[in-house]
């Protein structure tokens, strides 16, 4: 198999996420998907959920014959890593960094993504009914086209591939970090501070590092960019704009934890391979060329 299907943006200030247009449950019906690689479960909020976000559809299970609710008593309820029993259906409680949660429980279905002309069944999914967070976000997003998600593609040459972290849990992607170039040049740090995993997530706009290891980034960034130096920086993939003013921020950021996450902001314009097979992430320059 394989087959492009098209990103869309969703602009919100300085932020970016990246959506797909999915169809769910049978028959069909089609729903934006934000794609995030940081996040382990597929997720709709379902009827009927109170509250939930009020710019986004609602999926009623009642009205697709492919929904099945796991039940509590199941061998698969029990091999769900954080699933939850406190009724007769199999549940979970997902909170995010931004402290927004939503609650629901699990259910297989079907899903597609157009243009592939294949149906993904019996799909572990969550209908979620109690949400949590800034309802009025506008999750069904401004379609412009700014890439693809490709199913199945021969993989470039130039493909750098590094292996997924054995620390990482089963449900992200997480690679070794070992340490930080600026403009070529490369700053000694204590080793112990990239002792960490790195997950790649394209759900997170900003990169976030340890504070210790952003301090010499934002150090080194601060001392090339003293002087008559003419330095050529590609602003979409480290500057992000404060609003409609002309100021400009690193794309950057420290995170107090024992983990880095590479956000979308970085990722942009490189093509990004996640090889489950041989359990290994590559990158490559030019992916939108």
């Amino acid at each position: 198999m394989k087959s492009g299907i098209p990103f869309h943006g969703l602009s919100k200030a300085t932020a970016t996420d990246y959506v797909v247009n999915v169809g769910l449950g049978t028959p069909k019906k089609e729903f934006p998907l934000l794609f995030d690689t940081g996040s382990g479960l597929i997720w709709t909020q379902c009827k009927p959920c109170k509250p939930c976000y009020r710019n986004a559809p609602v999926f009623d299970p009642t009205k697709s014959t492919s929904f099945k609710p796991i039940p509590c008593s199941s061998k698969q309820c029990q091999t769900i890593e954080d699933a939850e029993c406190s009724s007769s259906k199999c549940s979970y409680k997902i909170t995010y960094v931004d402290n927004d949660t939503c609650k629901g429980i699990y259910a297989m279905e079907t899903i597609s993504f157009k243009p592939l002309n294949y149906e993904f069944k019996n799909i572990l999914i969550g209908c979620s009914d109690q949400i949590s967070g800034d309802l009025d976000e506008e999750n069904s997003g401004a379609p412009s086209s700014t890439g693809y998600l490709t199913f199945g593609s021969e993989v470039s040459k130039d493909v750098k591939f590094s292996p997924v972290s054995k620390r990482a849990p089963p449900s992200d992607y997480d690679i070794e970090m070992t340490g930080i170039r600026v403009g070529g040049r490369t700053r000694l740090i204590d080793t112990s501070v990239f002792k960490i995993r790195c997950t790649i997530d394209s759900g997170t706009v900003f990169t976030y590092l340890p504070p210790k290891a952003y301090s010499v980034l934002r150090s080194m960034f601060r001392e090339m960019m003293k002087g008559e130096v003419e330095v050529d920086i590609d602003v979409s993939g480290i500057m992000v704009r404060v609003d409609e003013s002309k100021e400009y921020c690193l794309a950057f950021a420290a995170l107090d934890d024992e983990v880095a996450v590479l956000g979308n902001t970085q990722q942009r314009t490189y093509t990004v391979v996640y090889d489950g097979a041989k359990e290994r992430i590559g990158f490559a320059p030019g992916g939108c060329d």
